[in-house]
């Protein structure tokens, strides 16, 4: 019988020990009792649209979620900063406020925002990037660090304006140059162009008007293929 119990009580030891080792290799900090907060998720993504530009949004407002962990009994200030990720080419500009506080006392999370910019060129297939993290050497945040997993949040920007449906036989071959001339001077984005023969003759006209007096100040605008761009069948 105390054979058996010493078994069961070197089965429990080895997994407690092998429990511990996995914490470790995960770099996941086995909780002290401390006042910690942690981000919720580890990415957040937006994606600037031709309806974006029309507007002329640069900027946008994005949600982050925190996570607290321990026995917060009282609001506590946090703050965020700015991390290069090097999986990214480009670094997406984010700005947070200067703090944040927490009060949502009655749970474990709190929603608070961000800003984002809008790239400074179109996107393709990858977007622009960055990392927010808690900015722990901040006199004013009042957390200790949490989980190192939780430490850190991706922020990706996107930044894609190409329309579903393009008329390449009306307007000419698609590109991002074109397009963004074409908003500029229509200020709409394509799906706001009826498909009325009248309007969308009227509209085409106004748009090469336009670019006959672009090229007499600035030289051509070029597609993607270094071709100059046209409005018309190609």
């Amino acid at each position: 019988m105390n054979d058996m119990k010493r078994y069961k009580f070197l089965v429990l030891a080895l997994l407690i020990g092998a429990l511990y080792v996995s914490c470790t290799e995960h770099e996941i900090a086995l909780y002290d009792g401390a006042e910690c907060i942690n981000f919720h998720s580890s990415k957040i993504a937006y994606t600037f649209r031709d309806s974006d530009y029309v507007k002329g949004l640069e900027w946008v407002e994005l949600a982050v979620v925190v996570e607290i962990q321990g026995d917060v009994k009282k609001s506590r200030d946090f703050c965020l900063t700015t991390e290069v990720n090097s999986s990214y080419t480009d670094k997406a500009h984010v700005e947070a406020e200067d703090k944040y506080t927490y009060t949502a006392l009655d749970t474990i999370t709190q929603s608070v925002t961000i800003r984002a910019e809008r790239p400074e060129k179109v996107t393709t297939q990858e977007p622009w990037g960055v990392n927010i993290v808690f900015d722990v050497n901040n006199p004013l945040h009042r957390f200790a660090p949490g989980r190192e997993d939780r430490r850190a949040c991706k922020v990706e920007i996107h930044y894609k304006i190409r329309p579903d449906g393009w008329l390449s036989f009306f307007w000419g071959k698609y590109s991002d140059g074109k397009y963004l001339f074409m908003m500029d001077v229509l200020r709409k984005a394509y799906r706001e162009i009826p498909l009325i023969g009248s309007v969308i003759l009227a509209e085409r006209e106004k748009v090469r008007t336009a670019y006959t007096e672009y090229l007499k100040t600035n030289p051509p605008l070029l597609d993607e293929d270094g071709g100059e761009i046209v409005f018309d069948r190609q």
